[in-house]
């Protein structure tokens, strides 16, 4: 049985998305297919979780008339939340695909300032609903009026009641979230190059400050995404890189929310890192192929889950130096498939290969005997012509010499033996 995913969005947003022909400066630009959906970094993890079939609960600050629309949102998609009622008013984030390029904007707002007696309430909403054992998600930007250690204090919250903290966070807020040892953090590069204080321009240099902060800092797993290129996955065990899943990026809103939810979704349930990473980038790529603010349906992410090879740590195998990683002892970073793929491909191979073998074979045999006979025939028509040739070179040497032919067995004597005519 999975573990509960607990997450916290204390700026939560009402995405607005929609489409026009051209972005021009001054013109009315009419939207059309416009959609409204409850955002926000941890909203949507806990979305992607409950339909992929995840237990949840979505800890949410909530306020004003927009903060209403939010919470029938949720409850129209059936998403278990504890709302956390605030002051102000929930903002809203706005994103805009232009037809002409297919060019995507995104507008996002500050959101509400909230009061330290807002956010202890938030707290508190998260202590009462976690348990031991749980995944607690903190996910996404804090609101104007929040601690500089918000995050940090979630993360202790977390250990105290004996679940797991995730950080997707950036800037000072997860510099200060390291000193509380999540469990994962999810930086980019680019938020992991802040973090380390210095560019990381390959995979070598990215696991090298990843293995750093498992070694050093005392996180548990860094997961970096890595744009086009993929991710990797460093912990104590060693490291999983995956490619990127081959799709058309239409909007990339809600994509990395996504990834982390397949991506805890999986740990929740006790898979293998290697499995997880992998249904971390198909949800991520899933939503990422789809329009406006909406998130990927579980169809679209068992399909590409299902659909991609994957990296694995084998604990038998050294590590490759054409990698460009260093892991950890007797572990290797490599392309591999699921041992019933290799098997499957394997038997369609072989199948393959002797259903040819027979073709050229037979091929072969008819070749062979087809060139017998032709050689058969070429030669006695040979024959033939070799003797024509050589019966008219007697015929010719005969007439040219003035020899008869005899008959077998008489002779003539020479012609200086030869009698006179007439006697003696």
């Amino acid at each position: 049985m999975s573990s509960r995913i607990v997450t916290v969005t204390a700026n939560p947003a009402l995405d607005v998305s929609t489409t026009v022909a051209r972005i021009e400066p001054d013109e009315k630009l009419r939207g059309r297919g416009s959609r409204i959906d409850p955002g926000g970094g941890g909203v949507n993890v806990s979305r992607l979780v409950h339909r992929l079939g995840g237990a949840t609960l979505a800890i949410v600050a909530l306020g004003g008339v927009e903060g209403d629309a939010y919470r029938r949102l949720l409850e129209e998609e059936g998403v278990p939340f504890a709302a956390v009622p605030i002051a102000e008013e929930t903002r809203q984030n706005f994103a805009v695909h232009e037809e002409a390029t297919g060019r995507h904007f995104r507008f996002v707002l500050e959101g509400p300032v909230i009061t330290a007696e807002e956010w202890a309430a938030i707290l508190g909403a998260a202590r009462r609903a976690l348990r031991p054992g749980d995944w607690l998600v903190s996910s996404g930007s804090m609101p104007p009026g929040a601690p500089e250690d918000a995050v940090a204090q979630l993360v202790r919250l977390a250990h105290e009641t004996g679940a797991r903290a995730v950080v997707d966070s950036s800037g000072a807020a997860l510099a200060a979230a390291l000193e509380a040892s999540p469990e994962l953090i999810k930086p980019s590069r680019r938020e992991l190059e802040e973090l380390v204080g210095r560019p990381l321009p390959d995979d070598a240099a990215v696991q090298a400050a990843a293995a750093g902060l498992v070694a050093e800092r005392g996180v548990g797993t860094v997961v970096v995404t890595l744009g086009a290129d993929g991710a990797m996955l460093v912990s104590a065990d060693g490291t999983v890189r995956l490619p990127a899943v081959d799709i058309v990026p239409v909007s990339t809103v809600g994509a990395g929310d996504s990834f982390l939810a397949g991506l805890v979704l999986r740990l929740a349930q006790g898979r293998p890192l290697a499995d997880a990473l992998r249904t971390a980038l198909a949800a991520g790529a899933a939503t990422a192929a789809g329009a406006g603010t909406r998130l990927a349906s579980p169809e679209e992410v068992a399909r590409l889950e299902a659909g991609r090879p994957r990296r694995a740590i084998d604990g038998s195998s050294r590590p490759r130096e054409s990698e460009g990683i260093r892991d950890a002892p007797g572990r290797e970073v490599r392309d591999v498939m699921g041992i019933d793929d290799i098997v499957e491909k394997a038997k369609d191979l072989a199948e393959g290969a002797a259903e040819r073998i027979k073709d050229v074979a037979g091929d072969a045999k008819e070749l062979a005997g087809d060139a017998v006979e032709n050689v058969k025939e070429l030669a006695g028509d040979a024959a033939e012509n070799v003797k024509e040739f050589a019966d008219d070179a007697v015929d010719k040497a005969k007439d040219v010499l003035g020899v008869d032919e005899k008959p077998q067995g008489s002779s003539s004597p020479p012609a200086s033996q030869t009698p006179p005519s007439g006697g003696a």
